[in-house]
C-alpha cells in the first residue's frame, strides 16, 4: 500500500461547492485583528495597486504580474529596466493568501485531499475580505507558481479561486524544492508593511533555512499560518506495509511492527515541535485544520481575532 501525493484530473471543487462557500462568507471589519506597525498613520503604507492612494511613495523594480499602468517609463529608460511607481495607501491593508498546491498537499485519506481543504479555507477567506471592500491577492505555490497582485472586488477573488481549484496534474516533488525560500523572499519584497497574510500549507518542507525570511514577514506583516493535516498523519493507525512520502521525508513500513509506527510518531512529533517553535520565534500564530472538518466557521473566527 502506498499513500503519497495524489492527483486530480478535474477541479478540486465543483461550482456548487464554490458558490456555497462564497455565499456563506460574511463581510468582516478589515481593521479587526490587524497588527498595525509604527503608529498606523494614514498614508504610511505603500502599495502599487490603483486607487489606493495619490501620493507617490517610491520606485521599485517591476515584477511579473504587477500592474503595467504604474510603470514609470522615464525612470525605466534611465535604469534600462522596468521600474514601477508605488503609492502611499490610506490604511487599506491588502489581504493576501498563500496556498500550497504541491505534491505533499495532494494527499488525503478522509473526506478530501489536503489541497482541497486548503482551497476551501482560502475561498472562504477571499470572499469574506473581498466583500468587505479590501484588496485581495495571492500566491499559488505550484509548479510553476502563480502570483496574483492585490486588487479590489469579487472579480479579483474569483480569479484567484479559479487558479486554486484547477485540476492538480502530476508534479515532480524535486522540482518544488526550495520554493518556500523563494516565496517568502518574494512576499517580503512585494507586500506593503501592515498587509494581512495567511499562509495555508502542511509546511512539510519548511526548514531552518527559511526561518530568517519567516521572521522578516512576522515583523512587518499581520501574518498567520494554517497547517492542513490528514488524520492519518496525526494517528498512524493504518496497517502495514505502507509507504508515506511528504515533502523531502518518507517512511516505509514493511511489516506490522509497532516500533516502526512509534518511530514515525516520534519523528513527526519532533518535527511538529520544531515547526511550532519556528512560527513562535517569527511571531506568526500557527493553527491546524484537518481534512475531515466540514465546518470552517471556528477557524475563520480564529483568523479574524
Amino acid at each position: 500500500m502506498k499513500l503519497a501525493g495524489s492527483l486530480t484530473e478535474k477541479p478540486l471543487l465543483s461550482q456548487r461547492e464554490i458558490n456555497a462557500l462564497i455565499q456563506a462568507a460574511r463581510p468582516s471589519d478589515q481593521r479587526k485583528g490587524l497588527k498595525i506597525k509604527r503608529g498606523a498613520r494614514a498614508g504610511e503604507f505603500p502599495t502599487s495597486s490603483p486607487g489606493s492612494g495619490t501620493d507617490l511613495a517610491d520606485l521599485r523594480a517591476y515584477h511579473p504580474g504587477d500592474d503595467t499602468r504604474h510603470i514609470d517609463w522615464r525612470a525605466s529608460a534611465r535604469s534600462r529596466q522596468p521600474v514601477l511607481r508605488t503609492w502611499f495607501s490610506e490604511l487599506n491593508h491588502p489581504f493576501f493568501v498563500v496556498l500550497d498546491r504541491r505534491a505533499a498537499m495532494r494527499f488525503g485519506t478522509r473526506c478530501r485531499l489536503k489541497v482541497t481543504q486548503a482551497a476551501r479555507l482560502a475561498i472562504s477567506l477571499l470572499a469574506r475580505e473581498a466583500r468587505s471592500g479590501r484588496e485581495v491577492g495571492g500566491l499559488i505555490m505550484d509548479t510553476p507558481c502563480h502570483w496574483v497582485p492585490p486588487r479590489h472586488g469579487m472579480g479579483a477573488a474569483l480569479r484567484l479561486i479559479d487558479l486554486m481549484i484547477s485540476a492538480a496534474p502530476p508534479c515532480n516533488p524535486e522540482a518544488a524544492q526550495g520554493i518556500w525560500s523563494k516565496a517568502l523572499s518574494e512576499l517580503s519584497q512585494r507586500l506593503p508593511e501592515g498587509a494581512e497574510l495567511i499562509l495555508i500549507s502542511d509546511f512539510s518542507d519548511l526548514d531552518s533555512q527559511d526561518e530568517f525570511s519567516l521572521r522578516s514577514l512576522g515583523g512587518r506583516l499581520a501574518a498567520r499560518a494554517v497547517q492542513i493535516a490528514d488524520p492519518l498523519e496525526l494517528s498512524m493507525t493504518l496497517p502495514c506495509p505502507l509507504q508515506l512520502q511528504w515533502g523531502n521525508r518518507q517512511l516505509r513500513c514493511q511489516h506490522r511492527h509497532a516500533d516502526e509506527l512509534q518511530q514515525y510518531r516520534e519523528q513527526e512529533a519532533h518535527y511538529q515541535s520544531l515547526l511550532g517553535e519556528r512560527f513562535v520565534r517569527a511571531a506568526i500564530p500557527l493553527m491546524r485544520l484537518t481534512t475531515q472538518q466540514d465546518d470552517l466557521q471556528e477557524i475563520m473566527e480564529s483568523i479574524s481575532t
